[in-house]
């Protein structure tokens, strides 16, 4: 994640024209005079916000400081009192933090001055501090446990004894000698250390004190460094003058000789030919391998259509640093066996000469002749270089922000996820030194190089690659971050404008005027000047009218005047169609589009790839972008032309700086939001545009949990009257709110439904409109928040976020049918809401389910003609094959339910399959009987039903026969339905069984079966002589003569008054239970 820093210029005048934007020097010149008088990073000197955590994770727990842009902190433990002191005063709130840490820590407090935290422990503890970008992370473990004990500061590691050094494998062989102690400070450059009586003994430097170089080659000696201790550029050599056709070092093979016994230390004078000592810093991720152990790496050479490709294969990971100087390109690794071997000169033959470079601590190489620079990749051990016909930027742009140390002190700090150690390096045709410093991870550079007073900044393909200009200058890998200052003072900041330095083509070359927005600007009032290039692009003659024309529009680019600066640029092209061709015209019009919010149409023209590299055309690009909502894209884009905010107006500035701010925050950068949001505060002229301060810094408190700082910047911008700051800040303190717990849903319900229409058009009216239906669904009001999604998809159909708007509007339609949310809301409302976003409806088996779900909602209040309209639908357009017959059998069931056999008739037709599941055959079967039973066609329905052996067909078959009034069919039913019920042993059947044994009593009466009621009656008497219906059993069948008159009035009686629930009712019955679903 790259970081940006962000300074307000010194003065009121226009800042310099930049062509570096990486390091611009208005930006460093005003960050030294903030320095000067002593101020913090803010303008109004309030104390910074810093954001503390703390959990206990059982075993230890953890403290969390999130820094703020500029502050840099250290902890110290006395006993049981534990101190973060801080580079410059803070406000922090550590309550929560500690009580959540109550096992180990009693309370805490800040000094009045706010520059150190003072934390009081309830046992002793252990303290381990790291830093990870801007956080300080603080391990406590209780002193009990086993822990190895840590150094106060960050970063310090444990020191070590210095070991005796080997020369590095391509290094000429001398005689070894072992480590000479590392002072407390630097050396002053030019005056070698003394000898001292115990210069023999390994050294054991301090943790933090920086490695010493001897002023001259010839005092210098191999040294081992200490962990953490920066590398020190000694003094400039004086170059040797190699021989002709001699390589400057020797063979790369050459081996390295074993130590020698450690003895006092004497000045040793190395041949012209001896590389420099190695300024390595810290412990490399990976450890060099011994020249002896390991050969030079493989190599092979693969033609593709980007070009040749080389790829080096390592024996061990190493890290790369791949840059241009002068004529050659510079290849250098942190371990051995990156040599000219003679495979890799075979390999590069085409490419240009290979030359031997001498690296103390690794190896490389050098290919002249070629300037342009390859694109470079890692995968495990092996280095990819691809030498396309073009340059490329890095995959990853590295860029270089001025900070100050704890002490106050200037650096330029570079993030480096995977950075090694510094190596030095001597220019062979210059004779200066160059530090390189190997990155692990591939595609990692600096896109665009820089010349500061101490140092020239290289642009490279891979890893970071300066020369010194001052003999004291450092070079340190702490984490992720490679820092670059000067032993003692701190970098020397000038207001001359940065040169950028002559680097690989398309890396950091100086911007031609016509792609530099700057200098299209010209001294003198505007208004007069825009009148006098109006009059001259009006009277120009024919030959120089387009001339003319550009210089207006150039003019009217440059001061903000987008709209007449476009109508312009149509004239010239309506003149002169070629024009359109031209990088400087399209970046003309591409800036003019992006300025008036024309953003397709800027990234159509900003993203012609000889634009690439031009700072203003990456800055609008990135401007685009994040309008367009694609924030990650726009913050990669901002990265290297920050440098070109500087040449617009306040007001155009404001904007930008206000993209790249929540770009930034898009892209989960807060320290580079923060100091957008710091830029914007110290430069906005408007009252917009401190507004949009304002409300930029309310968000970056936020992610750095900071309420209390949030809720005062966001109440500042809603204050200010505002619009564009009223939706961030709004809805800032709204989430607040929420978090908090001072504000409840329906509130921040209605409070976003009044924001959503305090500005329209753009990614805020989305994000207020994401919230609103996010708490809409949340509080179960799903057809407000519904509908809300809709309209966000149809305002932004084209942002980036629409797919997630669509999934969020799936999952809560889903939730609403298929988790059982809808059984919440009233029927009419559940299908009303189905019914209009029924397009929601997922296919297959789920959407089946969702479906039929609803309409046995539906049939459950008896809403029929809906719950059929439903199922209509899913048959008529949605299913087919057995799904289809499936479901059409329960909207036959439902047409049946509604006394329509008819249309149960024509559904069942419709959807015949020739084979079907037996449980779906088997309904379908019973179905259809019902329906032909009801058209009067009872002998077609008996005929359908005989083949059944099921026991729902014998009911149903019983039923249709009584219906029928055929009592000897009705009989030979239900005595089949009896047939597997057994009487009691003692008491009265169960009132199925009773119902049951009594139909059947009638249908054998009025059938007139005498030896049927007999067999009834004894099979039955005793237990019917215990039930409810004794006294009908017993008339029915005691007599013994169905035809006595009694007996025939009684079960014609019976007949008439029915047989309880029908078939279709049970069928109804089982739907609602979900049984019915089960069954087919």
């Amino acid at each position: 994640m790259s970081r940006h820093r962000f300074l307000a210029p010194a003065g009121r005048g226009r800042a310099p024209t930049l062509t570096a934007p990486v390091l611009t020097a208005p930006v460093l010149a005003a960050l030294a005079l903030v320095l000067a008088l002593g101020l913090g990073g803010d303008a109004r000197a309030e104390p910074a916000a810093v954001g503390v955590r703390g959990w206990d994770h059982g075993d230890y727990g953890r403290l969390v400081f999130d820094l703020a842009p500029g502050i840099d902190g250290q902890a110290s433990l006395g006993g049981e009192i534990l101190t973060i002191t801080f580079s410059a005063p803070v406000r922090l709130d550590a309550a929560t933090a500690l009580r959540r840490l109550g096992r180990l820590a009693a309370g805490a407090s800040l000094s009045p001055d706010g520059l150190s935290l003072t934390v009081t422990l309830k046992q002793p503890v252990n303290l381990k501090p790291e830093r990870y970008q801007d956080k300080l992370v603080l391990d406590l473990r209780p002193a009990a446990e086993p822990a190895n004990p840590a150094p106060a500061t960050p970063g310090a590691g444990k020191p070590e004894p210095a070991k005796p050094a080997q020369a590095a494998p391509e290094t000429a062989a001398a005689p070894a000698k072992p480590a000479a102690p590392a002072p407390e400070a630097a050396t002053a450059p030019g005056k070698p250390a003394p000898a001292t009586p115990e210069a023999a003994k390994p050294a054991v430097p301090a943790p933090d004190a920086a490695a010493a170089v001897p002023a001259k080659p010839e005092a210098a000696k191999p040294a081992v460094p200490a962990p953490d201790a920066a590398a020190v550029v000694p003094a400039k050599p004086v170059p040797a003058k190699p021989e002709a056709g001699k390589p400057v070092v020797p063979a790369p093979d050459a081996a390295a000789p074993a130590p020698a016994k450690p003895v006092p230390a004497k000045p040793a004078v190395p041949g012209p030919e001896a590389a420099m000592p190695d300024a390595g810093h810290g412990v490399p991720a990976h450890p060099p391998v011994a020249a002896a152990d390991a050969g030079p790496a493989a190599v092979t050479l693969r033609q593709g259509l980007g070009g040749p490709e080389v790829v080096m294969s390592f024996p061990a990971p190493v890290g790369a640093a791949v840059f241009g100087r002068g004529d050659a390109l510079w290849f250098v690794f942190d371990g051995p066996g990156g040599g000219p071997a003679p495979a890799l000169v075979n390999a590069l033959a085409d490419l240009g000469k290979v030359e031997p470079l001498a690296v103390p601590g690794g190896s490389g190489f050098r290919l002249t002749g070629r300037r342009l620079p390859p694109q470079v990749f890692a995968e495990g051990n092996d280095w990819h270089f691809l030498f396309g016909p073009e340059a490329r930027p890095p995959a990853t742009p590295l860029v270089a922000s001025p900070r100050a140390d704890a002490g106050g002190r200037m650096r330029l700090v570079v993030r480096a996820p995977g950075a090694t150690r510094p190596l030095t390096l001597t220019d062979p045709e210059i004779g200066d030194t160059i530090l390189a410093v190997p990155v692990a991870a591939g595609g990692n550079g600096i896109a665009v190089g820089g010349r500061l007073p101490d140092l020239e900044l290289l642009a490279s393909a891979q890893g970071l690659a300066f020369a010194p200009l001052a003999d004291d200058l450092t070079a340190a890998v702490e984490g992720d971050d490679v820092a670059i200052g000067r032993a003692g003072t701190g970098l020397t900041l000038s207001d001359v404008a940065l040169r950028p330095q002559a680097a690989a083509r398309g890396l950091g070359q100086r911007a031609e005027s016509d792609l530099d927005v700057g200098a299209w600007n010209r001294p003198g009032p505007v208004a007069e000047l825009r009148s006098r290039l109006e009059r001259e692009a009006a009277l120009a003659p024919a030959a120089e009218k387009t001339d003319r024309r550009l210089a207006l529009a150039r003019f009217l680019l440059a001061n903000g005047y987008a709209a007449e600066a476009i109508g312009v640029a149509r004239l010239i092209e309506e003149r002169e169609p070629d024009i359109a061709q031209v990088p400087s015209f399209r970046l003309l019009r591409g800036a003019a589009y992006a300025m008036q919010e024309w953003h397709d149409k800027a990234l159509a023209d900003l993203s012609l790839p000889a634009l690439e590299f031009a700072p203003d055309a990456a800055l609008w690009r990135g401007y685009a972008l994040a309008a367009t909502g694609r924030k990650a894209e726009a913050h990669k884009a901002f990265a290297g032309s920050l440098g070109a905010i500087d040449h617009y107006p306040p007001r155009i500035a404001e904007r930008l700086l206000s993209a790249v701010g929540e770009a930034a925050l898009a892209a989960d950068d807060v320290r580079a939001a923060g100091e957008a949001a710091a830029a914007l505060a110290a430069r906005a002229e408007t009252a917009a545009g401190k507004a949009r301060a304002l409300a930029l810094e309310g968000r970056v408190a936020v992610r750095r949990s900071d309420a209390v700082a949030a809720r005062a910047a966001f109440e500042a911008a809603l204050a200010s009257g505002e619009r564009i700051a009223r939706v961030d800040a709004e809805l800032g303190l709204i989430e607040l709110g929420l978090a908090d717990g001072s504000l409840g849903r329906a509130e921040a319900i209605a409070r976003l439904d009044r924001l959503r229409y305090a500005w329209r058009g753009d990614d805020k009216e989305l994000a207020v409109l994401r919230r609103l239906a996010d708490l809409q669904l949340a509080e179960g009001r799903w057809r407000d928040g519904l509908d809300t999604l809709r309209l966000a998809m149809k305002l932004f159909p084209r942002d980036p976020g629409y797919a997630a708007l669509q999934e969020t509007q799936n999952t809560a339609f889903r939730r609403l049918f298929l988790g059982g949310a809808a059984d919440a809301l009233p029927p009419v409302q559940a299908v009303s809401l189905y019914f209009d976003y029924r397009d929601l409806t997922p296919l297959g088996p789920e959407g089946d389910d969702m479906i039929r779900r609803l309409s046995d909602r539906l049939v459950q209040v008896d809403l029929l003609d809906q719950a059929k309209t439903l199922l209509a639908h899913q048959v008529n357009n949605r299913l087919q094959g057995i799904a289809k017959s499936r479901v059409a059998a329960r909207l036959a069931l439902l047409h049946l339910l509604d006394h329509e056999p008819d249309r149960a008739l024509a559904v069942l037709d419709g959807s015949e399959q020739p084979v079907l599941p037996e449980g779906t055959a088997r309904l379908r079967r019973l179905l259809r009987a019902r329906a032909l039973a009801d058209q009067g066609r009872a002998a077609e329905a008996k005929t359908l039903l005989a083949a059944d052996p099921g026991q729902d067909a014998a009911v149903l078959a019983a039923e249709i026969t009584w219906e029928a009034r055929d009592w000897p069919a009705a009989a030979a039913a239900l005595a089949r339905l009896l047939a597997d019920v057994k009487p009691p042993a003692g008491g009265a059947p169960d009132g199925p069984s009773e119902a049951l044994v009594l139909r059947l009593a009638v249908a054998r009466a009025l059938a007139g079966e005498t030896e049927g009621l007999k067999q009834l009656a004894a099979a039955w008497g005793p237990a019917m002589a215990q039930s409810k219906s004794h006294d009908a059993f017993a008339m029915l069948t005691g007599s013994g003569d169905p035809g006595a008159i009694a007996t025939r009035n009684l079960a014609q009686t019976m007949a008439n008054v029915g047989q309880g629930t029908s078939f279709t009712e049970e069928l109804r019955r089982r739907l609602i239970a979900g049984e019915l679903a089960q069954a087919d």
